[in-house]
């Protein structure tokens, strides 16, 4: 019996034990597990202060007003190379050079012993002139203007070699007033020749109605036999045959703008070939200003069609020998003999264009 109870306490014992055991366990595994609980519980935590404090500080800098970057110093730009200037080519002309234009030459006309002054439509400065000939004229300035005084009869070119403008200075003999030169009613000028110059003056009518006072002044040929260009005061012709637009002396030898003064006698261009301004004849036009026609006057192109436009039928042309009033002209520069045309003719500017040798 009593062992039968020590084999049954025993048994109550082991059980015990085991449930005490189990117990002890079960414990030990909950304090692990809670302690586990807690760190990971404490990491949250933490990185959900992180996270807080992360937004809070993007959030505060989103707020904050931006920072001002620092100005940079301006960078000097290059000073960029001036662009050249193109210079113009000078023009190659033909062999006639450039078209000179008769009307546009300057003159002034002074009387030995006396003054003229250069007004504003003759000079633009007065300083810087000078005469290519001081023993016939002389430049000054005084008061703001360009005084010109005529020495002896001659002429002179002034130049300014600053405006580079040129003037033809004639000293020349006052015109008497005479019945030659008196007005003819709706007549403006007067023509005046000197063989022994061969110069042709235009004078206009002074304040007394004489044709005194020189305002154009022509290099022209007279007759190779002197006698053979009549002295005299002649009319110029205002007839349809007295006028002519073209003037023929035979099958080879034309003019332009005759004009007659006398029977068989003619002011006139130079000559050509044909009935074209394209065809001149370079003897014609090289021997002007020499007695070197049959009786006519000859001249170039630009005057004798300043004549034909402003000197109408009944204007009087006086011609006399020698070289009474001391008239002077310049003969013109000699062309080519291949040159097809005289410089001063109108024609010869529109071929100058027409052939591109001149731009519009």
């Amino acid at each position: 019996m009593r062992n039968n109870n020590s084999k049954f306490f025993g048994k109550i014992f082991v059980l015990l034990t085991c449930v005490i055991l189990m117990s002890a366990l079960v414990t030990a595994c909950g304090d692990n597990n809670e302690g586990t609980k807690s760190d990971a519980t404490e990491k949250a935590e933490n990185t959900s202060m992180a996270t807080q404090s992360v937004s809070e500080s993007t959030l505060e800098a989103a707020t904050a007003a931006p920072t001002a970057e620092p100005t940079a110093e301006p960078t000097a730009e290059p000073t960029p190379e001036p662009t050249p200037v193109p210079t113009e080519e000078p023009v190659k002309y033909p062999v006639e050079g450039p078209y000179i234009d008769v009307s546009k030459i300057k003159r002034i006309y002074v009387y030995p012993g006396e003054s003229s002054v250069a007004d504003s439509s003759l000079v633009s400065s007065v300083n810087g002139w000078k005469s290519s000939d001081e023993s016939v004229a002389t430049v000054s300035s005084s008061e703001g203007k360009l005084v010109v005084k005529g020495n002896k009869t001659g002429l002179s070119k002034l130049t300014n070699n600053t405006t580079g403008e040129t003037v033809l200075a004639y000293v020349i003999e006052k015109a008497t007033q005479t019945d030659e030169n008196k007005v003819i009613d709706g007549i403006e000028y007067f023509l005046y020749y000197e063989k022994g110059s061969h110069t042709l003056t235009v004078y206009a009518l002074d304040k007394d109605g004489y044709y005194t006072i020189p305002v154009r002044t022509i290099n022209a040929a007279c007759g190779s036999v002197p006698s053979k260009t009549p002295t005299g005061v002649h009319y110029l012709s205002g007839s349809e045959s007295g006028r002519l637009r073209w003037l023929s002396f035979g099958k080879t030898i034309q003019a332009q703008y005759g004009i007659s003064y006398k029977s068989g006698v003619w002011l006139h261009s130079t000559c050509y070939s044909e009935f074209r301004e394209n065809s001149v004849l370079s003897h014609y036009y090289n021997t002007i200003g020499e007695n070197s026609t049959g009786g006519c006057i000859r001249m170039q192109v630009g005057e004798i069609k300043w004549i034909w436009e402003n000197c109408p039928g009944g204007t009087a042309l006086q011609i006399v020998n020698g070289n009474p009033r001391g008239t002077t002209s310049e003969a013109p520069t000699d062309i080519s003999d291949s040159a097809m045309f005289d410089p001063t003719d109108p024609a010869y500017l529109d071929y100058l264009y027409r052939a591109g040798y001149l731009k519009k």
